[in-house]
């Protein structure tokens, strides 16, 4: 049989010539000829489909008449269909919903599985970390306390009895640390009256301290020290244990405006600040000062003149004439001893009143009393100049050395022992001469006491240990007093109280 190939360039006469071409093979396998042009193949076409559609109009109306017998309209049916076919893509979700989305969620599930595996990691190691902590500062807490109690000279160790001399054991035979207080069988000796008292101090500062109220620290020991039973008063030792919490407490109340009622570390941020080392330099001056004015009043033996209560210009002038002083007729040492009470109005008045020629003096005075401690006032360069003028020809009486000393900060080297006779008497100078010059600086003053004193720490342990502290050299002073066995109690309880108002 021959093979027709049709190619995309053939015309439609060339695919007749070819049709014809097939006319013989087709008789021979008997099919009958059809002799139709191409016009009429197009013809007929038209009229079988025509046809076909005529048809299926029939079959749709007759499926539509047997619905309509049943109830049911086709044509609203099929208008509801379009309707509902146009409004799918605006309805249609871009995501798929929750509730037939496998993927999200197993990707849900895998995520939390994750998230909760990380927040469980998480705790365990927080309480892990706080056990573990917990666990060393307890460890820490046992050895710095077994090495608090050798220090005191008491016997520290495991308490394996009673106080009527039995065994505490636990069930595995070995012996239990101590809770609470020692008994006298486990202490060896029994506690000193001082030491029961200072514990029962601190029992309460915790109880505050959980509380996060005030304490009153220095007053309660100061309180404890001036009421210790089974001490002399007057032995040296034991005024100067009170002595020296007098000065802690004035200089507190002072910073602390007051009261030394004050928070856990109060001054802990600002323990270099300026402004509360000027509060705490006065509070030191006015310890020295109101301790000076007493034993004005102590010597002050005769009796004075006048009704009501004696003023301090006369005491200093009774005192004066009782102690039969070189300055009893000088003018310049009642201004000088007003000074040294800390009465500088006092001292404006009698220099104004004795002393009318000396206009610089007067003036510097003035300006002295009406600021504060350490701060600058104009008049101190024409009185250091007055000052050159004295050390030069010493023409003027002690006493008037004295006072340009103090009030215009002359010579922080400079002492005249006929008048600053005692070591208050140096401190109280030394501290009035704290100023703004580097020279007259807190820390230059500090170091030039420490220096000059550093040789008699050992042989007189209470003044050099109240000189640093009024000098506010607290580290200097606590080792100072720890470093002596006799006193390691008082100078622990002076650590506590610094540290406690955040000064160590």
């Amino acid at each position: 049989a021959s093979t027709i190939r049709l190619g995309t360039s053939m015309s439609l006469q060339q695919a007749l010539q070819q049709s014809l071409q097939l006319i013989p093979e087709v008789h021979a396998r008997s099919f009958p000829p059809i002799q139709r042009g191409l016009y009429q193949i197009g013809e007929q076409t038209r009229l079988l489909a025509n046809k076909v559609a005529r048809t299926g109009a029939v079959d749709r109306t007759k499926a539509s008449s047997l619905l309509a017998k049943k109830g049911f309209d086709p044509e609203r049916a099929d208008h509801d269909l379009q309707a509902l076919s146009r409004t799918k893509p605006s309805f249609e979700p871009l995501e798929p919903l929750a509730e037939t989305d496998l993927e999200g969620r197993l990707q849900h599930e895998h995520d939390m599985i994750i998230l909760t595996a990380i927040e469980e990691s998480k705790q365990l190691t927080i309480q892990d970390f706080e056990d573990h902590l917990n666990q060393s500062m307890l460890a820490e807490w046992e050895t710095s306390k077994h090495e608090l109690l050798q220090m005191l000279g008491q016997r520290t160790g495991l308490y394996t009895g009673t106080i009527a001399g039995g065994l505490e054991t636990d069930r595995s035979g070995s012996a239990t640390p101590m809770r609470g207080p020692l008994p006298l069988s486990a202490t060896g000796a029994a506690l000193s009256p001082s030491m029961v008292a200072c514990a029962d101090i601190i029992t309460r500062l915790t109880a505050d301290r959980s509380q996060q109220k005030p304490f009153p620290l220095c007053t309660e020991l100061l309180r404890e020290a001036q009421h210790r039973p089974g001490v002399d008063p007057s032995a040296t030792a034991h005024a100067g244990l009170v002595d020296s919490w007098r000065i802690a407490t004035s200089i507190l109340a002072q910073a602390g405006m007051g009261t030394d009622a004050l928070p856990h570390m109060c001054f802990s941020e600002e323990r270099r600040d300026p402004a509360l080392q000027e509060r705490m330099l006065t509070g030191a001056l006015g310890f020295l000062e109101q301790q000076y004015a007493a034993f004005i009043r102590r010597s002050a033996t005769a009796p004075i003149r006048g009704a009501g209560e004696p003023t301090l210009p006369a005491l200093v002038k009774q005192f004066l004439l009782t102690s039969r002083s070189a300055g009893a007729d000088d003018p310049w040492a009642l201004v000088f001893y007003c000074m040294r009470c800390g009465d500088f109005g006092a001292a404006l008045e009698q220099a104004r009143a004795l002393l009318p020629h000396e206009a610089t003096f007067l003036q510097a005075l003035e300006e002295y009393r009406d600021t504060t401690v350490g701060a600058r006032h104009r008049a101190q360069e024409r009185l250091r100049s007055s000052w050159a003028r004295l050390v030069q020809r010493p023409t003027g009486s002690d006493y008037q050395m004295a006072c340009h000393l103090a009030v215009g900060r002359c010579d922080p080297t400079h002492l005249i022992n006929s008048v600053f006779a005692t070591w208050q008497d140096y401190v109280w100078l030394k501290l009035r001469m704290v100023g703004p010059e580097a020279e007259h600086s807190l820390s230059s003053i500090q170091a030039q006491v420490a220096k000059e004193w550093a040789p008699s720490a050992a042989q007189y342990p209470w003044p050099y240990f109240q000189i640093m502290l009024l000098t506010l050299q607290f580290e200097r002073a606590v080792l100072h007093l720890s470093s002596m066995p006799e006193h390691l109690a008082d100078g622990v309880h002076f650590a506590l109280a610094l540290a406690y108002y955040g000064l160590l």
